[in-house]
């Protein structure tokens, strides 16, 4: 035969049941917000690396010829600021990028990378979304008006 508990031992053993649920609960939401945290770290320092090499080469650019390999880095990096952003934040952050590919453009203008080559490189990278990563304007400004008409019908714009 079970022996009937005093009713406030139910009442205590149902606000442990409610605060272990309550528990559990908040233990899954703070494994949520420390994988949240993981990549809005790993989005900053995507960010880092790719804005101190971009400065890097831009500087480089005004003393030195910089190799292509170096500016294709560049915009490798920017694109993949926009994939990690996309997946993380929802979005596509297109005027940083386009700022990090305006410094691009100087950079390689300065070390006498023809347009057709950076063109070709961004296409490359960027895909579909080229039109969105380079202001008509920076081409204008590293490259000369020609070439920016050359950039809107090799994009479609």
């Amino acid at each position: 035969m079970s022996e009937e508990r005093p009713g406030w031992v139910r009442v205590i053993e149902e606000w442990i049941d409610e605060l272990k649920s309550r528990v559990d609960s908040l233990e899954s939401e703070i494994q949520n917000i420390r994988r949240d945290l993981y990549k809005y770290i790993s989005l900053t320092l995507t960010y880092t690396d790719v804005i101190s090499i971009t400065r890097s080469t831009t500087v480089l650019a005004g003393v030195a010829s910089v190799p292509l390999s170096l500016i294709k880095k560049c915009i490798q990096g920017w694109k993949e600021i926009g994939n990690k952003s996309a997946e993380i934040l929802g979005e596509v952050p297109w005027e940083d990028i386009q700022r990090g590919m305006h410094m691009m453009l100087v950079a390689a203008r300065a070390s006498d990378i023809p347009f057709d080559t950076i063109a070709a490189s961004l296409v490359e990278v960027f895909g579909k979304d080229a039109k969105n990563a380079v202001r008509i304007e920076d081409i204008i400004k590293s490259y000369g008006t020609e070439n920016a008409n050359k950039w809107k019908r090799l994009i479609g714009i």
